[in-house]
């Protein structure tokens, strides 16, 4: 286990890791809650219009609030690129930390499920994306997993925190 690091020191992993990600043809937020709520190919194309911002970076924090359930209905290309902006967020008090946390241990679909080497693979994180991953699911349950809500989200932490050390070759 490493040692969990600050929110601040979190923060600023998270934005030097996902810096360049760009959304490219993913879905955005406003084309997620369209999927959300059932509506036409039509309306979830033009709800893409509501979404200018160029950079993650750009979207003020506060109003994530708004979107998250949003999160849960974005491609892999949308979770890339809101991921860091999600967790940020909740780092810094915005939103909850089980909405990325969330979203992070379901993206293959169950706790059972996510394993961080074929999340990687599919969403095309790179390893220093991994490290600030790993290092914001540490800061989630807490340095002695005191805050996880089972044995399966320790695992999950677990995992993430070896592919980490693997990927970078710190022991």
């Amino acid at each position: 286990m490493s040692v969990p690091l600050t929110s601040t020191a979190i923060i600023d992993l998270v934005q030097t890791a996902f810096a360049d990600v760009e959304l490219g043809d993913g879905i955005t937020l406003h084309q997620a809650v369209a999927l959300d709520k059932y509506r036409t190919d039509a309306e979830v194309i033009a709800a893409r219009s509501q979404d200018p911002e160029d950079r993650w970076q750009e979207i003020p924090r506060a109003n994530l609030f708004y979107f998250e359930s949003a999160l849960s209905f974005v491609d892999e290309r949308g979770t890339r690129y809101y991921l860091p902006a999600f967790i940020i967020a909740a780092l810094e008090g915005y939103i909850s930390f089980n909405i990325p946390f969330f979203k992070i241990s379901r993206m293959l679909g169950s706790l059972r499920k996510s394993v961080p080497s074929e999340v990687i693979r599919r969403y095309g994180f790179d390893r220093h994306q991994v490290s600030a991953i790993a290092a914001f699911l540490r800061f989630v349950v807490g340095e002695y997993g005191e805050n996880a809500e089972s044995q399966a989200e320790l695992q999950i932490v677990w995992q993430w925190e070896e592919y980490s050390q693997e990927l970078t070759g710190d022991i």
